[in-house]
């Protein structure tokens, strides 16, 4: 039971932590950043790489055939407390994640004209929209979805991210109390269940202990000898 019980736990805690990535990876997170500068580096073609690669289709050759290249736009910024970020500017087109987005070229022009304004610029932030994590082991960036001219005033919060969240959060209480009631209601189920087939045995044994006292009864009749006619002579002569 306890070895249930462990299992049942460790599959709801893995669930939710894929859940918990997932939203953490693919919903888009704003951020106030200053752009200092874009470029567009040619990388390796790797085998379903990129969104518009899935729809288009890459040939099995890709797979090998390292010498295709690609041209990836890149946008750099540098954040309020003097952090660095690096973005990688790419269309999402008609796949996952569903951004729909098809306009890295506009995006590219507006971050190299944020870049190119002078420094004492206030209207040289902007609040860029991404997804994705770096991870610079795997060479991962975060994608551009949007960016916009901001001032260094401006205030970004996660609203999407944070409602995903406290959804979460909330099916994981609902369904781990929806559990926990089942669980009570099936013991509760169970141990009326064998107090039942308690009762139903016991009756069941006191009616045969009647019928094995019954038939030993009548046996006992049976097998005991019925006492013998007798005649008085002396009563029939007498007559």
């Amino acid at each position: 039971m306890k070895n249930s019980r462990f299992f049942w736990i460790g599959l709801f805690v893995l669930l939710f932590s894929g859940l918990f990535v997932a939203v953490d990876f693919y919903l888009p997170r704003p951020e106030l950043v200053k752009i200092t500068g874009t470029d567009v580096k040619r990388m390796d073609r790797k085998f379903n790489e990129g969104a518009m690669d899935r729809i288009k289709g890459i040939n099995e050759n890709d797979r090998i055939d390292v010498g295709k290249t690609r041209d990836v736009r890149f946008i750099y910024a540098e954040t309020i407390d003097g952090g660095t970020r690096v973005y990688r500017n790419e269309d999402t087109g008609w796949a996952f994640p569903w951004y729909f987005k098809f306009d890295s070229g506009s995006v590219a022009s507006k971050a190299s004209a944020l870049s190119n304004r002078g420094a004492g610029d206030a209207q040289r932030y902007a609040v860029v929209r991404t997804y994705g994590w770096r991870i610079e082991v795997l060479s991962m960036f975060p994608n551009v979805i949007t960016i916009r001219e901001s001032d260094h005033a401006a205030f970004t919060f996660p609203i999407a991210k944070t409602i995903a969240y406290l959804l979460l959060v909330g099916l994981a209480l609902l369904l781990f109390r929806w559990t926990a009631r089942f669980r009570r209601t099936l013991s509760d189920g169970v141990e009326e269940l064998a107090e039942t087939a308690s009762d139903m045995m016991d009756g069941a044994g006191a009616a045969m202990d009647r019928a094995a006292d019954s038939f030993k009864s009548a046996t006992d009749r049976q097998s005991k000898p019925s006492p013998k006619a007798t005649v008085d002579p002396e009563r029939f002569f007498k007559k």
